[in-house]
């Protein structure tokens, strides 16, 4: 198989098959330098690459690309197959750039300058990748964000990606919950969404199978990092665009939180109007509907990550272990759930954007949002921002429009922090099991770590109940 062509995908799920020289073609997402890495993606799969053997005319190559990351250049690489534990890499020898012409984002921008909504203007489209810099945006890992400025100035966002049934994401629901988002103020305007635009070359980023593969018992290893081909999927699982208006300002960061908590300064406000704002909203009927059966106080997602994880027997973290008697407790805490709100479910910082003059701040990101408890969207913030004691008092308070909470309420604030921790978790140990592209192999265990830390110290924080 000595210079053979082959997938990221195919050398992932099986690297011991590549015993000689192949050549792999993907798009660079990371170089360096200073360790002689460089990091390519392609049809969900990531593959790091040892440049440490490259051929001279290679390492001007790759020197060059340094520059460039940003654009997302596409590049072919031959080299031998390594496993080490965990880790497949290519200890490359050769590598030459792929003309932009044969690049799936070229195909894909292409589409996105020919949408009906520019009314045959000519346009300039760009990766959000490219722009990170000066708009501060994210690339994003469950989708592929552009954006597009017409002549007379005007911006927009475009955001294409398909359903991805693993972690409860549909497009349907998130056009829904961003045009309902819009018409109360919090979020940009949505100016055209599509569900028959098919965006084929994006497909493998973001298509999972809509019904998992039985996976065998846990025994003694107990390999959630198992990958697994794509299935057919039967369910209108297309990929979807939305056009949104693009919002002059910044993304908050977990410092800009910290010190807003910390000090209960105008930003802390700002925040927490914002999001009480969003909960009194009209509940679109397609978030209530995905609701149905799972109303608790951790929401759809929750159970439905839970339910994955024991239909896949995962045992690498014990997250799993008394599981009902900690939601037991949570509940004893809390109180019973009461009628559901519109819920963002994913209030980390840099899903806020703090507008031009800094008195107001739009929400973005409505993939994960669904009828639920308006607290846990709370609980998800404090959770991301990694506020405790008197930061997360002064959330909470802010909040709920009070000096300061209660005991009673403080510690069901709390057991609500540890049941974000838990549904964080949860997403890495879906990410770990389903081979997502929104993850590395390598990126879903250390993200599940992360927050299984966090789960952890929350469990230990979590006190018995206040006397009421």
């Amino acid at each position: 198989m000595t210079g053979a062509n082959v997938t990221l995908r195919a050398v992932i799920l099986d690297p011991l098959s590549y015993k000689d020289s192949v050549t792999v073609v993907g798009t660079v997402v990371l170089v360096d330098l200073g360790i002689e890495r460089m990091d390519i993606s392609h049809d969900g799969a990531k593959l790091a690459l040892q440049l440490d053997h490259l051929d001279e005319a290679s390492r001007r190559v790759v020197a060059e690309l340094s520059a460039f990351v940003a654009d997302r250049p596409q590049v072919a690489v031959t080299g031998a197959v390594r496993k080490q534990q965990r880790r497949t890499y290519m200890q490359a020898a050769r590598v030459s750039i792929v003309h932009p012409a044969a690049s799936p984002c070229a195909a894909t921008v292409e589409r996105i300058a020919a949408l009906p909504c520019w009314e045959g203007e000519a346009v300039e489209v760009k990766t959000a990748a490219a722009v990170a810099q000066e708009l501060a945006l994210g690339e994003g890992r469950t989708n592929q964000n552009f954006v597009v400025r017409r002549r007379g100035g005007a911006s927009y966002f475009v955001r294409v990606g398909a359903d991805l049934p693993y972690f409860g994401v549909s497009r349907v629901r998130e056009q829904a919950a961003s045009r309902a988002a819009a018409a109360t103020g919090l979020a940009p305007a949505v100016v055209l969404t599509s569900e028959d635009l098919l965006v084929l070359e994006l497909t493998p980023y973001d298509m999972l199978p809509c019904a998992p593969e039985a996976a065998a018992p846990c025994n003694r290893g107990c390999n959630p990092m198992r990958s697994r081909l794509p299935l057919p999927c039967t369910q209108g699982c297309n990929p979807t665009h939305q056009v949104l208006e693009l919002v002059p300002g910044r993304a908050l960061t977990e410092a800009d939180m910290l010190g807003a908590a910390r000090a209960r300064t105008p930003l802390l406000a700002t925040v927490t109007r914002a999001i009480r704002t969003l909960h009194a909203a009209p509940l679109p009927a397609e978030l209530s509907t995905f609701a149905q059966g799972a109303t608790g106080w951790g929401g759809p997602h929750l159970a439905q990550w839970v339910a994955y994880a024991r239909q896949q027997g995962y045992c690498r973290l014990p997250i799993l272990d008394g599981l009902d008697e900690l939601l037991a407790t949570v509940e004893a805490a809390a109180g019973a759930p009461g009628p559901p709100a519109f819920c963002h479910f994913d209030l980390l910082p840099d899903n806020f954007v703090l507008r031009a003059g800094g008195a107001e701040v739009s929400l973005v990101d409505f993939e994960y949002a669904a009828a639920g408890q308006p607290l846990m969207d709370l609980a998800v913030l404090c959770m991301g921002c990694g506020l405790e004691g008197a930061e997360e008092r002064n959330l909470l308070a802010s909040y709920l429009e009070v000096d300061q909470p209660s005991e009673a309420q403080a510690h069901a604030f709390a057991a609500l922090k540890l049941l974000a921790c838990l549904r964080e978790t949860l997403w890495g140990v879906t990410a770990e099991l389903s081979g997502s592209s929104a993850l590395s192999a390598e990126e879903a265990v250390s993200y599940a770590d992360l927050n299984y830390a966090k789960f952890v110290r929350a469990r230990a924080a979590l006190g018995p109940c206040p006397p009421l």
